[in-house]
């Protein structure tokens, strides 16, 4: 829509390699030919090149996805604001370098033709090259995962070069007009130094340097030492699966583990190679996929990498009594699942069909294979199992999926149970609790993360690095939730949210609202009140900047599922402050024009209010009358809410009696997060 309307091309069908394939006919497709070129100029040249340069050489507003080029910007600039909004370097931006880089360069590229035309052609060549064609010749899409200025430093160093160049022009130009004498140079270099290296470095000196960020080799190393001996663990993409094979061949860390991925999964080289190979020694991947499968051309009928379309099926994999026992079975058994893939639309018999392709194929193939006598894990990088509209990476087993560490062990019976993800706490208080502290590491298998400068404010991590600690935090809160709703010991899950705090830094990685209230009420729940009015007033504190300043909501992606009103009502009742967590929601109900989901809420912290304060009796009373109003009431949203009160109301009568347990319930979490 912003380059203008887009046609589906139309297809023909061609023979290529012997079969019939469907390829786009652009000689018949109708092609909106403004707007291809407001789309290569407007994204792919000024967006995915030229924006970069002036980051270069001109100055950048923040370090976030997309910011763009500042010249005289200023930290207050609400753009900037927004931009930097949750960030713990936003005191860095912006960067003005004032364009003088840019002014140098052009006068050194203009002198560079008129002292040496043939070599500045060759010269800005390599410019071309390097830079803007490179751009052309790449044809990237929108959006991208991950900024790209990396793809161009070759351009960069050629306009380097002609900085340089641009500072001896001056000094000539001076000289030949006799205006300086030689001598006086030196003082024009020493100038030329301050105007541009030496205001570069001090404005992207810290952002440019990676002197003592660890992470890249600590969130691999902590992947892999999740795992036990022998294991083979699943991973999606480049950042979770180059560092971890960088470990394994230079550092020598955790060798005996086969990573698989599930991109290159898609490829039979690849899968040929986990075959046939085994690097390092380790043990080789069971597949019963033939050689010849795996070497034929892809578009070949033997190939295995044909895709396949069908309903779900039932996979029986035997288990021994031994490795049965691992997980709490006694005897040997049988582990069944239903094999699924990319869900496409249901047939004519109202089945759910998939599409199956070799990724799915794969994981199916090995846990078929190794029948659980070797370990398999799927990392936690590739998502969050029993996600609706997840990616299917899982292929069917979500409900066998344990988690320990950074990875979800594969187990040969169901390990969720009612919704609730199962969780190996030993497991994860080795890996989150004891960490290993120092440069130390360890080769063979060893529980216990690095987590290196998390809480060093010297060091500099970029956007990307900055969302890991989100990762990271929801480890802990995973862990400490399921210690306080399924094992309910609060000693452990205090300590979990100590060692979280204490690790990574508030100042570096801000948290934001919703999170900060997550942890307030886990502390809550564990009995630490004065951990939990902290982390109430910080909640407090972040919801109040957004409600005051409404231009940065969409900066903020917890405003989608969970109002900072919402989470500022919450943390001021955990703050005992009943006063300003009605007046919270109250504002909320006319901000959103009397949104029914608000007035509830107004009511059901009514009723929380007198129970808190062991005034059952009144919240008997209020319970029943807002279960009066509720029935009485024309909106679906109350009466959809009427069985919770009717459910609050059993309680308080029970309560009152003295027949029930009063120990509070764990609040459902998940959709504030």
């Amino acid at each position: 829509v912003e380059h203008g309307e887009w046609y589906e091309p139309q297809m023909r069908v061609v023979e290529r390699n012997g079969r019939t394939v469907q390829d786009a006919d652009w000689g018949r497709s109708r092609i909106n030919t403004a707007g291809e070129l407001s789309y290569l100029f407007n994204y792919q040249i000024h967006h995915m090149f030229t924006r970069y340069f002036y980051w270069n050489f001109v100055g950048r507003s923040s370090d976030t996805q997309d910011a763009p080029a500042a010249l005289f910007a200023s930290a207050g600039d609400p753009d900037v604001v927004r931009r930097n909004y949750g960030s713990g370097y936003s005191d860095l931006f912006p960067i003005r370098f004032f364009a003088l880089p840019l002014i140098f360069g052009l006068i050194g590229l203009i002198f560079h033709f008129r002292r040496d035309p043939k070599m500045a052609f060759v010269y800005l060549v390599m410019f071309l090259m390097m830079g803007v064609i490179a751009t052309v010749q790449q044809n990237q899409q929108n959006p991208q995962p991950r900024e790209r200025d990396y793809f161009y430093t070759g351009a960069f160093m050629v306009f380097a070069m002609w900085i340089g160049l641009g500072a001896f022009a001056l000094i000539d130009r001076l000289r030949r007009e006799n205006r300086v004498a030689p001598a006086a140079a030196i003082g024009i270099v020493a100038v030329a130094l301050v105007l541009v290296p030496l205001n570069m470095a001090i404005g992207g000196w810290k952002m440019h340097s990676r002197a003592g960020n660890f992470l890249p080799f600590d969130y691999s190393y902590n992947i892999l030492q999740s795992l036990e001996k022998d294991a083979i663990v699943f991973t999606n993409g480049d950042n979770d699966t180059f560092p971890l094979w960088y470990l394994q061949d230079v550092a020598g860390v955790r060798r005996d583990v086969r990573v698989v991925n599930l991109s290159l999964g898609g490829t039979t080289w690849y899968v040929d190679q986990l075959k046939n190979q085994s690097p390092h020694g380790a043990k080789k991947i069971p597949l019963t996929f033939s050689d010849e499968s795996l070497r034929v051309p892809e578009e070949d009928d033997m190939s295995v990498s044909r895709p396949v379309r069908s309903t779900a099926q039932n996979i029986s994999i035997p288990v021994s009594a031994e490795v049965m026992q691992k997980y709490g079975g006694s005897g040997a058994g049988v582990m069944t699942y239903q094999f699924t893939g990319m869900p496409l639309e249901k047939d004519q018999s109202g089945r759910q069909t998939y599409y199956y392709r070799l990724p799915h194929k794969l994981v199916n193939e090995i846990l078929v294979q190794t029948k659980f006598e070797r370990p398999v894990y799927f990392s936690t990088t590739v998502g969050q199992p029993g996600t609706p509209g997840e990616n299917d990476v899982f292929a069917g087993t979500d409900d066998y999926l344990r988690l320990e560490g950074m990875a979800y062990r594969v187990c040969p019976v169901p390990q969720r149970v009612g919704g609730v993800e199962a969780i190996n706490t030993e497991v994860m208080e080795k890996c989150l609790v004891n960490t290993v502290e120092g440069e130390q590491f360890y080769t063979e298998p060893h529980y216990g993360f690095k987590l290196r400068n998390l809480n060093n404010p010297e060091v500099y991590y970029d956007e990307v690095h900055r969302r890991l600690m989100d990762n990271y935090r929801l480890l802990y809160l995973r862990y400490a939730q399921y210690l306080l709703q399924t094992e309910k010991n609060n000693a452990k899950a205090v300590a979990a949210l100590e060692k979280m705090n204490t690790m990574i830094s508030l100042e570096q990685f801000p948290i934001s609202y919703g999170l900060l209230y997550n942890i307030a009420d886990f502390y809550r729940l564990a009995g630490a009140m004065p951990q939990a009015k902290v982390y109430a007033q910080k909640a407090i504190d972040a919801a109040k900047r957004l409600i005051d300043n409404p231009e940065l909501m969409d900066a903020d992606r917890y405003t989608r599922s969970f109002s900072p009103y919402v989470a500022a009502a919450s943390s001021y009742e955990i703050m005992g402050n009943y006063q300003e967590s009605r007046r919270m929601l109250e504002q909320l109900a006319q901000a959103s024009g009397s949104d029914p989901s608000a007035q509830a809420r107004i009511d059901e912290m009514e009723i929380s209010m007198y129970e808190r304060n062991g005034n059952y009796k009144a919240a008997l009373d209020a319970a029943e009358r807002i279960a009066a109003k509720y029935r009485s009431s024309t909106q679906e949203f109350y009466r959809s809410m009427l069985p919770n009160i009717e459910a609050k109301i059993t309680q308080l009568r029970a309560r009152i009696g003295g027949s029930v347990d009063t120990t509070a319930a764990m609040p459902d979490t998940s959709g504030q997060q």
